[in-house]
């Protein structure tokens, strides 16, 4: 029993991705869900955005998701750049993006870096990928997924994440890179974007642009120390957005906030 409503508060809180094409004939349903709720919490700006274009009217909190700190383990390090783009091997996440920028590098900085993708695949993808990448003994390919223990040492030794994605929320492989200091390149079109200041804190470039990410990677193999700080300032973003602690205490905020209309009756 409770004393303004029969039901206790309903909260949904939710990542999709509401401005891609697969959601314009949900459009009711996603209105009715959100309309029937206490309170609706996005995990992205992406979907904040796209959430408000479908119910202008509601009041839709931003809530970025927490994440523990973690210690990288000791890995011996190479003499090249290494990149790593751990994610989904599929259309969204843009690895033919990055590869196309990569087969436009000259030899002579290609044989500067190693770059390396790891990800669960679509099988028609990674064909098309695997055509991509044909004849650039640089770039790796591991097409199914890995422990996380495993990957972990995949980030330890890189120097640069890299985020192609035609479309991605709030990659956490994005909010890793911040913590763990690694330089971050990615797409316009992802959520975490909207928390970068573009060459301070992260890197960032035109969606779907392989020639333009290519320049980029040409400068960075070429001028890396000069790209240190930005990694360095990027673990500012992880500290002000991710902190686990921080998500706890906005949480709580939050809830405290809906709960005093929710008493139980004694």
């Amino acid at each position: 029993k409770y004393s303004s409503t029969d039901l206790p508060p309903m909260i949904w809180y939710t990542h999709e991705a509401f401005e891609q094409s697969i959601f314009n004939s949900k459009y009711s349903i996603i209105r009715e869900t959100a309309n029937s709720m206490t309170e609706c919490w996005t995990g992205s700006p992406l979907t904040q955005r796209g959430l408000k274009k479908i119910c202008p009217d509601l009041d839709i909190k931003l809530l970025l998701y927490g994440v523990e700190d973690i210690k990288l383990p000791e890995v011996k390090k190479s003499n090249k750049i290494e990149f790593l783009f751990p994610a989904t091997i599929q259309h969204r996440k843009g690895q033919d993006v990055l590869l196309k920028a990569i087969r436009e590098l000259p030899k002579e900085t290609i044989e500067k870096a190693n770059f390396t993708i790891i990800g669960d695949c679509n099988q028609k993808y990674l064909e098309q990928i695997l055509k991509i990448s044909k004849n650039i003994p640089s770039v790796k390919i591991i097409s199914h997924t890995i422990p996380f223990e495993e990957l972990m040492k995949y980030y330890a030794k890189a120097d640069c994440i890299v985020i192609p994605s035609r479309f991605d929320p709030m990659p956490m492989v994005a909010t890793y890179a911040f913590m763990f200091k690694k330089l971050c390149i990615m797409s316009d079109v992802t959520g975490t974007a909207l928390l970068v200041t573009n060459n301070k804190n992260g890197i960032l470039f035109r969606n779907g642009d392989y020639i333009e990410l290519s320049i980029i990677l040409k400068n960075i193999i070429n001028n890396f120390e000069q790209y240190k700080p930005i990694a360095q300032e990027g673990y500012k973003i992880y500290q002000k957005h991710f902190f686990m602690n921080n998500f706890k205490k906005n949480i709580e905020k939050s809830l405290n906030n809906i709960l005093p209309n929710f008493v139980k009756k004694s």
